[in-house]
């Protein structure tokens, strides 16, 4: 899981990271969630502080301390309760995301089938999960039919985040014809 990303709050990315593999140094749980290691060991200090993780040592070379992180019952605990609060949002967001598409969607492409007296061959213009969601919302309508490659579309969706039209969140349908 890339905590960068994926998670709001630093601490499940980091209990997940620790309940999957209790012996990483804090180097590499800074590395594996998207932290500087200024703010993992931050965050670890916070979570053993808080009685959330034990820290045990073990000898892993003749001439080396290791450390275990171990995540006590109320660790694992408040790991479900974030991850079930991460999964609802992110739920959330993708309905909102999924209406906001499918209201584009319906204002732009039914005038255009009209105009052509069949469904409109569209084709996607970017990748990433936005054009995951019109794909999946192209596939439900009866007016539309997605051209994976685009080389027959009558439109194109425009998808790519760094394209002037959609920087500002809006979903443009473009005529080809």
């Amino acid at each position: 899981m890339n905590g960068r990303t994926l998670a709001a709050d630093p601490e499940l990315p980091v209990l997940e990271a620790l309940a999957a593999e209790p012996s990483l140094s804090q180097r590499e749980l800074a590395l594996r969630v998207g932290m500087s290691l200024t703010k993992a060991h931050f965050v670890l200090r916070r979570l053993v502080e808080k009685g959330l993780v034990k820290v045990q040592n073990v000898a892993s070379s003749d001439h080396k301390l290791g450390y275990l992180y171990l995540l006590t019952p109320r660790g694992i605990e408040l790991k479900a309760r974030l991850a079930y609060a991460f999964m609802h949002r992110t739920a959330a967001q993708y309905l909102e995301m999924t209406t906001r598409v499918e209201n584009a969607l319906s204002r732009q492409v039914p005038p255009l089938a009209e105009r052509l007296r069949r469904p409109v061959q569209v084709a996607i213009l970017g990748k990433g999960p936005l054009s995951e969601v019109v794909a999946h919302c192209l596939r439900s309508r009866t007016d539309a039919t997605l051209v994976p490659d685009g080389s027959d579309a009558d439109a194109a969706v425009l998808v790519e985040p760094s394209h002037p039209v959609t920087a500002h969140g809006g979903l443009v349908v473009m005529h080809l014809g």
